[in-house]
């Protein structure tokens, strides 16, 4: 996926945001042990390639924090 989309942008404009966890007695097929192992996937592959990617649930929580802090 990552060479089909070097072809028609630069390596800065690619860029992978990973799925969230999940609520494992809700998911027949996914969970979060399958999820952390794509996120390792992902991770190599597109340093290899010079992608950026962006961890879903560290920029959630970074978020949220932040605002619990200006907003009281």
């Amino acid at each position: 996926m990552i060479v089909e989309l070097k072809k028609d942008y630069s390596s800065d404009h690619a860029f992978f945001i990973t799925p969230p966890a999940v609520d494992e007695t809700k998911q027949k097929y996914r969970n979060n042990k399958l999820i952390k192992e794509y996120i390792s996937v992902l991770a190599e592959v597109a340093k290899r390639h010079d992608c950026e990617v962006s961890i879903f649930i560290r920029n959630f929580l970074n978020k949220w924090i932040r605002r619990i802090f200006i907003m009281g």
